[in-house]
């Protein structure tokens, strides 16, 4: 699900079930919890790793709707991702999600924090090619600028290999429940519409 409050723009309510997939199991369980009550919906969690085990869906079910935030740049295999996310969207869902643009910009930031990569917006393109219909929603860099000041929260992740930070850096996220920049989440949260 990744860190961003990009959930609470999905009407979630309008589906029967929602079903949380993540390779963190406190992660995942502790966002349906809160998801459950702020929405009062029935939520599903569905532990894996989407790059190394399949999907876990039967063949007959199928997704409305798949979001995948904060996700695309973690993985080594992002073309695998979306193939496997096509096979379980029900005809005419919705894949939405959230990345970092920039490839010229990647930094120790997005070493330490587990990315592999950054997307151009062609790139992101060419890699949604399969789908009917490919929207792009460019934010401001704003959150590009502000990163460097928590630089120290991260000095200790910088030689370890990427795959190393994602499983350190998802851990942080299940414990204290906000990225790195914790103590400005808060305000960050409400200023996302404006980024």
């Amino acid at each position: 699900p990744g860190a961003d409050p990009f959930l609470g723009y999905i009407p979630l309510r309008r589906f029967k079930t929602v079903s949380i997939l993540d390779y963190q199991p406190d992660f995942a369980n502790q966002l349906a919890l809160r998801l459950s009550q702020e929405q009062n919906i029935k939520v599903d969690t569905l532990i894996c790793d989407v790059e190394l085990d399949s999907i876990p869906l039967s063949k007959s079910k199928k997704w409305d709707f798949v979001v995948a935030n904060a996700l695309l740049e973690h993985l080594r295999d992002d073309a695998g991702f979306v193939s496997k996310v096509r096979e379980v969207l029900a005809p005419g869902g919705i894949f939405a999600g959230t990345t970092v643009l920039g490839p010229s910009m990647y930094n120790l930031w997005d070493h330490c924090v587990g990315h592999y990569r950054r997307y151009t917006a062609d790139g992101l393109k060419n890699l949604f090619a399969g789908f009917a219909q490919v929207q792009l929603i460019q934010t401001s860099f704003l959150l590009e600028l502000v990163r460097p000041c928590f630089f120290h929260r991260i000095e200790h992740l910088k030689h370890n290999s990427i795959a190393e930070n994602n499983r350190h850096f998802n851990l942080e996220q299940a414990v204290f429940g906000a990225p790195p920049f914790a103590p400005v989440y808060r305000i960050a949260q409400k200023l996302f519409p404006l980024y």
